[in-house]
């Protein structure tokens, strides 16, 4: 064998060897083993053509070739990685943007997000829909933490329509929020035994019944009610006395009393039974009663 034909052999071994080297490179990093391999390749096929007929350029193309042609590998990618132009990317919170261009990297797994990365809000309202329990929620409308329109008096009326937005809590309203026009029962105004005194707690309920009254110029009488325990007059003079302590405790808080009397109608207006205790506690009550 002539000493050129042993040198193309060798040569053609020599590529052989040196691609075959550049596949076994890990497919996590063919990004930067494809160039090398290619640029070695056409080294390589250059130099073999070069030495058999002084086609060198040729030879180098095919090699090079032959090269990216073996080397090229896609990538695989890890549970956290996403594969994109640039090979594998972290995407730690694995919601489909990498890390990046994420803008909110701690995403809850499985929670939609938008192409910043960040939970989907489809109403705008501040909370994203993963939470939102009233997903359609108007622009602008105040919301609670639930997604909801918020609702400070607990009366049913989201703040945003509510023209009294202090309705004391048990209160009947109407669709602007404020005291149905029907009775309106104090419940848990209380009185001192056998006493026309109010008590601490229902000083307090009273408070909000005058910030709601003092919203409107709407008249009421002051109902006051007993049960059946003791004789008659006695309950209708307790039922007056403690309908007038209402109005006057009323009046101090600004509400005018020629929007308002007093009228005590003792045991003669029950509404529950007064053969058990519960019947007469729920007898033993003072209401107002809108004026028409």
């Amino acid at each position: 064998m002539s000493k050129a034909s042993q040198f193309k052999m060798l040569s053609v071994l020599g590529v052989a060897a040196l691609v075959v080297g550049c596949a076994e490179v890990p497919s996590a990093k063919w990004e930067q083993s494809t160039p090398f391999c290619v640029a070695a390749g056409a080294l390589a096929g250059g130099a073999v053509a070069q030495a058999a007929d002084n086609q060198g350029a040729a030879g180098a193309l095919v090699g090079a070739g032959v090269a990216y042609l073996i080397c090229h590998k896609e990538p695989v990618c890890e549970a956290n990685e996403i594969k994109t132009g640039k090979g594998c990317e972290l995407d730690s919170d694995q919601d489909g943007i990498v890390n990046r261009a994420d803008q909110c990297p701690g995403t809850p797994a499985r929670a939609p997000v938008d192409g910043r990365g960040c939970q989907l809000d489809s109403d705008a309202d501040g909370v994203v829909n993963v939470l939102d329990q009233c997903p359609e929620t108007p622009a602008g409308v105040e919301v609670d933490p639930a997604g909801c329109p918020a609702d400070e008096d607990l009366d049913g009326v989201a703040n945003a329509n509510d023209i009294c937005p202090a309705t004391p809590v048990g209160v009947s309203v109407d669709l602007s929020g404020c005291p149905a026009v029907d009775k309106l029962s104090l419940e848990g105004v209380n009185f001192e035994y056998k006493s026309s005194r109010l008590t601490s707690e229902a000083k307090a309920i009273l408070d909000n019944v005058a910030e709601v009254l003092s919203a409107s110029s709407s008249k009421f009488t002051v109902e006051g009610h007993t049960d059946s325990v003791g004789s008659a007059s006695y309950n209708k003079n307790l039922s007056q006395a403690r309908a007038d302590s209402v109005m006057a405790y009323l009046a101090s808080k600004g509400i005018s009393t020629e929007r308002m009397n007093a009228i005590g109608y003792g045991e003669s207006s029950p509404v529950a039974t007064n053969d058990t205790e519960a019947g007469r506690a729920v007898n033993r009550r003072v209401a107002l009663v809108p004026v028409i």
